[in-house]
């Protein structure tokens, strides 16, 4: 089945610089990334639980399909807001 209605929810996630907590990751090192926790409002099938459902992390690699349809959907959109702009320059330039 095709995603639809990614646009708004990708509009959605916050990057953001992060220290993690204890345990999932180095300590005091700066990361980036999103926030699980926010993820999860969003795409919570893209959040790990541990054996208690805490969340404990961000699986990336799930959010790759999100990525290139997002991707895809604007590309189609530039494709074609370039092709109203090539015929308003086809218009304008016959008005001369």
């Amino acid at each position: 089945r095709d995603l639809e209605g990614v646009s708004d929810k990708f509009d959605q996630l916050r990057s953001v610089r992060y220290t993690p907590k204890e345990g999932f990751g180095t300590l005091g090192e700066e990361h980036i990334g999103f926030i699980a926790e926010e993820v999860e409002d969003i795409f919570p099938e893209f959040v790990s639980h541990n054996a208690e459902g805490e969340t404990t992390g961000v699986m990336y690699d799930r959010m790759i399909s999100v990525l290139v349809k997002e991707m895809q959907t604007m590309k189609n959109e530039m494709r074609m807001e370039i092709q109203s702009l090539e015929n308003q320059i086809i218009q304008l330039q016959a008005q001369w």
